[in-house]
Formats: C-alpha cells, structure tokens, sequence
C-alpha cells in the first residue's frame, strides 16, 4: 500500500468488489458504465486508481499511468489532491462542489463523473467499516411556528405559483423541454429553520388547471420525486437571485448557494429565473 491517505479507503472499496455477488456487480456495472480514473496527488507524487465498471468489476492500482491504462481505457479521470480525494470517497467532499470550486480536475467524460456520488454511495453502504463514508442529507422542510404565510420563503413559494400559473402553454414547454428535471429549493430564515418547495419541470408531466403540480410545497421526495439538482441558500439571497441582483455564479463563488447534484443542470437555471424574475420583481417589497 501507497503512502497516501486515501489508499486504505480504495483497499476498503477494493475488497468490496471482491465480496459482492453476481446479481450485485451486475447492478453496479449497470450504474456504472464506464471506467473511473482516480489521480490522486501529493506534494510531487502521483498514484492511480482505476475503477473498471464496463465488465465485470475491478479496482486496480499503480504509480504508472500509462502501464495502468493498458489493461482498460478511462472514460473519465478524476484528479484531486490526496487529502480532498480521501474526502471525496468518504462523501464529505460533494463531488460538483469540488469542480466548482476548482478541487477536482476532469478529463474526459464529464457526465460520466455525475454518476460517481451514488456509486460512492453503493459502496459506502457495504463497507461499514469506514464511518466517515456517508452520503451527505439533503435537509428537509421544517415545520415553522408561527403561521407559514408570514415567512418571507412563504411568500416567495406563494409568488412564484402565481408566476407558474400565469405563464402560457409554449414559455412553459420550452422550460420544461430545456430542464427535464426535478429541481428542489431549500431556503433558510437567518435562524436558521428551512422552507422547501420543489420545481416539477419534467417533460412528462402534463399541466393541470394553473399548473399547479409544476410548482410544489415542501421536499421532492414528500411529493414521491427524486431531485436531480437542490440548491440552498439563505431565503434573502434567493430573492436577490429572483430580482436579477444576485447571480447564481457570484452567490456560489461567496458561499452563499450550496449546490447538490448535476452541475450541468444549474447552468441552465437562468431559464427560469428569467421566466420568475419579472413577477419576484415587482413583489419584491414583501
């Protein structure tokens, strides 16, 4: 074993593979479907880790790149510093924050590296002997005190129906055609107590009188939907972001918006706020 410190945790993954059944690498081969390159640095040392996930599953390692790639073509390399790569594997590191704030390098099929958290997440579960390898919660709405229409994401939630509702049949179907997606807001009060509501763009879903199933209350998976992008922020900030004063690229930059999920999906959030904003805007003095 290498003197790196994530190596004991890619031995733990290792000989996870090696225990599992048919039926299971057949699962992870599916969820897979490709091989993941881990170039892992430290001071001016280099080690590989080549997870192979197109066959049958195999994790194989080396100092040499070159000799290592022989046996099987990356299809995607991840490159992160030996301490931020340790974080990564034990889900305390999400992976599009890490890209986004410049940690991990790609090469190669970018939406390949979306795929890995839940696959981080699969071998988590089998290896309870890392404790720090956990996937992270998305939190979910809390229920507030004091009456619900009184909180500013409340009333935002409320504004932003309206918006939905008022928005005619071809401007909806070109969002939905360009997201595709379940998007959830996680909005947080300055004591810290969190409002969800969830965006239901998905193609298939067919509109109901005032669109009322695209815009929803609370966390997607109360409404039976899996999210493929959250953001969280703080509820003044998604009002600034509403109004045009605040982009999302300033507010992530400043730590102000945590991203959970696809990163390809959050470049494309300018289509709804364009759609939102003109209506938050003239609401904005709630």
């Amino acid at each position: 074993m290498t003197n790196f410190e994530c190596a004991p945790i890619f031995e733990n993954i290792k000989s996870t593979l090696q225990s599992l059944g048919a039926e299971e690498q057949t699962n992870l081969v599916e969820k897979g479907k490709g091989n993941f390159l881990f170039q892992a640095e430290k001071g001016d040392s280099s080690h590989f880790w080549l997870l192979c996930l197109e066959t049958t599953p195999v994790l194989l390692d080396g100092g040499d790149k070159a000799a290592l790639c022989k046996s099987a073509k990356p299809s995607v390399t991840l490159i992160l510093d030996d301490s931020d790569m340790s974080a990564l594997l034990c889900s305390k590191l999400n992976p599009t924050t890490a890209f986004m704030s410049g940690k991990l390098k790609l090469e190669g099929n970018m939406m390949l590296a979306m795929k890995l958290q839940p696959l981080l997440a699969t071998f988590a579960a089998k290896t309870p002997d890392t404790p720090a390898a956990k996937t992270p919660d998305i939190p979910a709405a809390k229920t507030q005190g004091t009456p619900a229409a009184k909180t500013l994401s409340k009333q935002l939630l409320q504004t932003i129906s309206t918006q939905i509702s008022a928005a005619n049949a071809e401007q909806l179907q070109q969002l939905k055609d360009k997201i595709d997606s379940v998007i959830q807001f996680d909005l947080r009060d300055s004591k810290g107590s969190i409002d969800s509501f969830t965006l239901n763009l998905s193609k298939s879903v067919k509109a109901q009188r005032n669109n009322s199933n695209i815009v929803l209350q609370g966390p997607a998976n109360s409404h039976k939907l899996v999210a493929k992008l959250t953001l969280e922020l703080l509820d003044k900030d998604f009002l600034g972001m509403m109004n045009r004063k605040l982009s999302g690229q300033a507010a992530y930059i400043q730590g102000k918006l945590k991203l959970i999920g696809d990163i390809f999906l959050a470049m494309k959030l300018d289509s709804v706020f364009k759609l939102l904003g003109s209506t938050v805007a003239t609401k904005s003095k709630l």
